[in-house]
């Protein structure tokens, strides 16, 4: 048999199954009821804030006041790319191989993540000329994360394989 209750938030009166009652007699009840007044976050309603990208100003509660502020979805990843991401880093960083990355935008050997191997740029300014289709940069000592100038040669991609087949090079990494 239901029982009635009284809304906590508009004071309608409701009924409901004696295992189901509850305080409040639909969701927006329920959602003014602890986003009102009676919240323990309730800091007395609404502020204006100014966007950090667009400069629009908005309307935001102040529990969100440490947060940082955007008017918008749209605003908010203009605001941290690159430089102004709290997790930036400089720019570079090592792949899984051992190479070094940077971030030059812009660059014709930019990878799908947006970086481009340090290797080809130190080269590339060495040469004072962009690398052409078919060249590649061998680093001398093996190192893949040793960019000098000087440790860095450009060879064509036949070069480069006939370079490491005299020296012994293996894809296994057992063998040297």
């Amino acid at each position: 048999m239901p029982v009635a209750c009284i809304c906590e938030q508009c004071g309608k009166t409701f009924h409901r199954s004696p295992s189901m009652v509850g305080r409040f007699c639909s969701n927006v009840c329920r959602g003014q009821w602890f986003n009102g007044e009676r919240s323990m976050h309730w800091k007395g309603g609404l502020q204006t804030y100014i966007c950090e990208t667009c400069g629009t100003s908005f309307e935001r509660a102040p529990s969100q006041a440490n947060k940082r502020h955007y008017c918008s979805r749209a605003c908010y990843p203009i605001n941290t790319e690159g430089d102004r991401h709290p997790a930036w880093k400089g720019g570079s960083r090592l792949d899984s191989q051992g190479y070094m990355l940077v971030t030059v935008p812009g660059h014709p050997r930019t990878l799908a993540t947006g970086y481009v191997h340090e290797h080809v740029i130190v080269a590339e300014q060495k040469l004072g000329r962009p690398l052409l289709p078919g060249e590649v940069v061998h680093h001398i000592d093996r190192n893949r994360a040793n960019n000098d100038p000087s440790n860095l040669m450009v060879l064509t991609n036949s070069e480069h394989l006939k370079l490491h087949h005299r020296e012994g090079f293996s894809r296994n990494k057992s063998a040297k």
